[in-house]
């Protein structure tokens, strides 16, 4: 719920991986995030094993572009956090412009 300044609280922020899971199938985020409801298979396994080796992996600059894995993310505003597999920030005027690059099998 949020605050009359518009802001949400901690315990209220969606996940951002919900939302994914929203947009894929409702039915599927309503049985995973509602009822709790999740069994693994062959491919969530890989899937799990790919966001893992991300994850571990360190960040670094080529080229100029920074690269990012496991960047956390919170917006109170929005009430959502969760976390990104790899954001790129590339150079731009004034600024870096980041780019987020989502693994997915």
């Amino acid at each position: 719920m949020k605050n009359p300044e518009g802001i949400y609280e901690e315990d209220d922020l969606l996940s951002l991986s919900g939302l994914q899971h929203l947009q894929f199938c409702p039915r599927q985020w309503a049985l995973i995030h509602i009822e709790g409801v999740w069994a693994e298979n062959r491919l969530t396994v890989e899937g799990k094993h790919l966001h893992e080796r991300v994850h571990e992996m360190e960040s670094e600059t080529r080229n100029g572009v920074k690269t990012v894995r496991g960047l956390l993310l919170r917006s109170l505003r929005l009430g959502l956090s969760g976390q990104a597999d790899v954001v790129e920030f590339h150079p731009g005027e004034g600024a870096e412009v980041p780019f987020p690059v989502e693994y997915k099998r």
